[in-house]
């Protein structure tokens, strides 16, 4: 066989392992990432993807990236503890200025460019990325943070990120998005109030006066009264006449009797004064009521 062939066949060898370990490392991204790329932060977008902001000037502060994930593998966890077993794989960014920018990680130390360190919770781990000036351009339309692990023999879960500017303070934390500006309403008008209505003289109704009763002075005085009785003219007698004469019947001795008190005038004096005595009676009772 010629010496170009073997370096053919060597080349497409390598060529498919390559594509292999592509393959595998892009199917091991950490849940809560991009399943094909491992994005776990869109700062920018000129495509279907949602951004974090609109401002670029904004995102050209940042100097440093982060991002934590858990694993809780009990292997993984025994190679952290150990140092001696490589895992590894990439982190980095892709954007207008900087193109797809790849630095590689492990957790071993001083093996790769970055270091996976645990954090103070059992199963999270951090990986930090910093610049030391802008990572990222004004003039860019589209930036992304990344991460990826290279050796698919563990499972990642994305659990938090920071975009840190250089003064530490993450970006999220600054960003004002622009709202726009409330359509003006016109005030409602305002409801009319009743007045409390004040009785006229004319609307008022009439109210009725209670009755006074006054009592009148009663003059107790008693008037004096007229007993006197005037003299009833006797009736006329039935004298016997010249031309008219009897004989007078022999008188009969007379009998010891009082008389009828309805004849004479005596009787005719009485009913007199018992009728005067009935008057000032009912006067005086008028008087006194």
């Amino acid at each position: 066989m010629k010496l170009r062939n073997v370096l053919a066949a060597f080349a497409a060898s390598a060529v498919a392992a390559s594509a292999m370990a592509i393959s595998a490392f892009a199917a091991s991204v950490p849940e809560g990432c991009d399943a094909s790329s491992g994005m776990f932060a869109c700062l920018l977008s000129d495509d279907s993807n949602v951004p974090l902001f609109t401002d670029p000037a904004l995102v050209a502060t940042v100097t440093k990236v982060s991002v934590t994930v858990e694993c809780r593998d009990r292997d993984f966890e025994s190679a952290v503890a150990s140092g001696t077993e490589w895992y590894g794989g990439g982190f980095g960014v892709n954007s207008n200025s900087t193109g797809w920018d790849s630095h590689e990680w492990s957790l071993q130390e001083g093996v790769k460019e970055l270091q996976m360190l645990p954090t103070d919770t059992r199963y999270q781990y951090k990986i930090t990325w910093d610049k030391g000036s802008p990572i990222f351009s004004t003039s860019d339309t589209y930036a992304q943070a990344w991460i990826q692990d290279w050796t698919s023999s563990a499972t990642f879960t994305l659990v938090s990120y920071e975009l840190l500017n250089a003064d530490g303070v993450d970006i999220r934390t600054l960003a004002t998005e622009p709202t726009e500006p409330a359509e003006p309403t016109e005030p409602a008008p305002a409801e009319p109030t009743e007045e409390p209505s004040v009785p006229t003289e004319e609307s008022a109704e009439p109210t009725e006066e209670p009755d006074v009763f006054t009592e009148e002075p009663v003059d107790d005085t008693e008037e004096s009264v007229d007993m006197t009785v005037e003299p009833v003219e006797p009736a006329e007698s039935n004298e016997p006449t010249d031309t008219d004469t009897q004989t007078p019947a022999a008188s009969t001795p007379a009998t010891d009797s009082k008389g009828s008190p309805d004849t004479g005038v005596a009787g005719v004096a009485a009913a007199a004064g018992v009728a005067a005595l009935a008057g000032v009676a009912v006067v005086v009772a008028r008087k006194r009521k």
